[in-house]
């Protein structure tokens, strides 16, 4: 049985649970702290009211949920776990690019021994396979995030990420529909054997 929405407490912004502990509900605000309930465990993440930048996707290829819908984890079904779900948001508050990305591609819980579920690929592997898919299908809006992840911060965690992004936006894509035309038959080969 599922638990009826609990109230707003900033309308349209922030729930406010009246059941402690229901998966990612917000559990309330105790000073300069808002309090989010993920299964058994409470984190206590920073309050701040949601600006614009907490109700729009910051980026629409890699990073597709805002920041409010992590939060309130509003997010069509897809799962989003801890710590994942914290660093996705601490990491767009910061400027943490590389960062935000890493922890969107672990925030449904999938990785396990560094390799997605139901794939052979590491997150980088796949990060770069999706970077590659974007860049052919859609390089004019490629080309906005290679200005938004030039912004990231010098403190990112996680260069290597930002660095696949700007390699592969460095690319034509004449070359990387070659690329990917070699790396789909090597995939169909290793799968006939």
């Amino acid at each position: 049985m599922t638990r009826p929405r609990p109230p707003l407490l900033v309308p349209g912004l922030v729930k406010e649970s009246k059941t402690p502990g229901q998966v990612g509900e917000v559990g309330g605000i105790v000073g300069s702290s808002l309090y989010i309930h993920f299964g058994l465990k409470q984190r206590k993440l920073p309050w701040r009211a949601m600006n614009t930048q907490d109700t729009e996707i910051v980026e629409q290829l890699f990073l597709e949920f805002s920041v409010q819908e992590v939060l309130q984890n509003e997010t069509n079904g897809f799962p989003i776990v801890e710590p994942w779900a914290s660093e996705y948001v601490n990491a767009i508050r910061d400027g943490r690019y590389g960062d935000d990305v890493w922890a969107r591609y672990h925030i449904a819980g999938d990785v396990y021994g560094g390799i997605i579920e139901g794939t052979d690929k590491t997150v980088l592997e796949m990060i770069e396979e999706e970077a590659l898919g974007y860049k052919v299908s859609d390089p004019e809006v490629y080309d906005v995030a290679l200005s938004f992840y030039a912004k990231t911060k010098p403190t990112d965690g996680h260069p290597e990420v930002i660095e696949i992004i700007m390699r592969i936006g460095s690319q034509y894509v004449t070359a990387i529909r070659a690329q990917l035309r070699a790396q789909r038959r090597a995939e169909a080969l290793a799968d006939l054997e």
